[in-house]
C-alpha cells in the first residue's frame, strides 16, 4: 500500500487524460474524411469491391460520399471526446471519508461520478478497467488512465477498505444484554 494514503483522510489518485487515444483517432478519421470527400468529388470511374459489388460512376460517388460522412462523424466523436476530457477540471480519483468521486468511462456519459461508499455493491478489476457497481449501474476507470504510483489492484483494495470502514460504522452495535 502506498504511503501517500491515510485511510481516515482523503486520498487523491491522479489520472492520465486519454488524449493519446482520442487525438490520433481524430487525425486518422479526419484524414479519411478528407480523402473520401476528395475522391467523391473527383471520381471519374466506377468501383468494384472484392469482385462482388460493382458500381457505376454515380454509385461510386455515393459510396465515397457516405464513407466520407461516416469518417467525419467518427472524427467529430474524437473531437467531442477530447473536448469533454479537457472540461473535467480535476482528472483524478478522490477517495473521501464517505464517498468517492472520479471521471467515468466512457467519456460521453456523465463526466464526473460521485458514489457514496455505502451504496457500492461490488468493486472488480480486470486488465482493462476497475469497475464500481452501484445497484444496476456500473462505472469504470480504465487501467490506462491510472498514473504511475498506483495500480488498479491498489485502488480496488483501497476502495474495499473504505467501503468496509463505512459499513462497519453504520452497523448498530450490540450491547450484549
Amino acid at each position: 500500500m502506498s504511503e501517500k494514503v491515510k485511510r481516515s483522510k482523503i486520498a487523491v489518485i491522479p489520472l492520465r487524460r486519454p488524449y493519446r487515444e482520442t487525438i490520433p483517432a481524430l487525425v486518422l478519421f479526419g484524414a479519411c474524411a478528407a480523402f473520401f470527400f476528395v475522391k467523391a468529388n473527383n471520381n471519374d470511374r466506377g468501383l468494384i469491391l472484392n469482385g462482388v459489388i460493382h458500381m457505376e460512376r454515380e454509385g461510386a460517388d455515393w459510396f465515397y460520399a457516405v464513407m466520407g460522412l461516416l469518417s467525419a462523424g467518427m472524427a467529430s466523436l474524437g473531437a467531442f471526446g477530447a473536448w469533454r476530457i479537457s472540461q473535467i477540471k480535476n482528472f483524478q480519483v478522490d477517495l473521501g471519508r464517505k464517498e468517492m468521486t472520479f471521471p467515468s468511462a466512457p467519456i460521453f456519459r456523465t463526466p464526473v461520478v460521485t458514489v457514496p461508499y455505502d451504496r457500492i455493491d461490488a468493486v472488480e478489476m480486470n486488465e482493462a478497467s476497475v469497475y464500481i457497481r452501484e445497484g444496476e449501474k456500473v462505472y469504470s476507470i480504465p487501467s490506462k488512465w491510472i498514473a504511475e504510483g498506483w495500480t488498479p489492484k491498489q485502488i480496488v483494495e483501497e476502495v474495499i477498505t473504505r467501503v468496509r470502514t463505512v459499513r462497519s460504522k453504520a452497523e448498530p452495535r450490540s450491547t450484549g444484554a
